[in-house]
Order: C-alpha cells, then structure tokens, then sequence
C-alpha cells in the first residue's frame, strides 16, 4: 500500500532531525536518496579522497551547484545537476549532494563534522 501522508511525515522528520538534509526519497526501510549539503571537512576534497564509500558505505550520485541566474531582469535561484560524479570531481563550498545508502549511513556521514 502507498500511504502518501505516512511516506510524507517521514521525509519531513528526516529533513527536520538531520542537519544539511535538503530532501529525502525512501526507497525501502534501510536504503534511501538524499539532498543534503555537503559537511564542512570534504569541501575541497576529490570523491577519491573523501573516500564515502568505504568509510560511510554512502554514494555520491552528483553534484548540485546553485548559482544566481537573469531572466528578463529578475534574479532567480538556479540548480544545476553535474552528472556522474567521478574519483576526480571536486567537492566545493554549496555543493549538494545527492547520496544513496543505507539510512543511518547517510546520516553518520551528514553528522561527521558535529
């Protein structure tokens, strides 16, 4: 069964009890998709050195810059996706990242610099 304001509730409990967590799409009881705002120690860091798989069991999936934009002389907040994220990609200040793993690892990896 699909019960939209459970599956809702539980997003926003996570959004709300994990610092840096932007969204959340649950994909089972153990594994989910997070935005969350990338922990102050990686900024700076290539996805091989930060090394999340192996020491969180997370997965980057992309990246997501925001940047300003100008259309028709209003200044609006864009997104934009990166793509596959590779051993080389950088990982700077603002960065979101869209992670995939196990739900108490993404969150031990998202409280690492508290």
């Amino acid at each position: 069964y699909i019960l939209p304001e459970e599956e809702s509730a539980e997003r926003l409990a996570m959004k709300l009890s994990t610092i840096g967590v932007i969204d959340i799409y649950k994909l089972s009881d153990n594994y989910s998709i997070v935005e969350a705002v990338i922990p102050k120690s990686f900024i700076g860091k290539t996805v091989a050195e930060a090394d999340l798989i192996n020491k969180f069991g997370v997965i980057v999936l992309t990246t997501i810059k925001s940047s300003k934009k100008n259309i028709d002389g209003l200044e609006l907040n864009a997104r934009d996706v990166t793509g596959l994220v590779t051993s080389t990609t950088r990982f700077a200040e603002g960065d979101i990242l869209v992670l995939f793993g196990e739900s108490r690892s993404i969150q031990n990896f998202l409280e690492y610099d508290k």
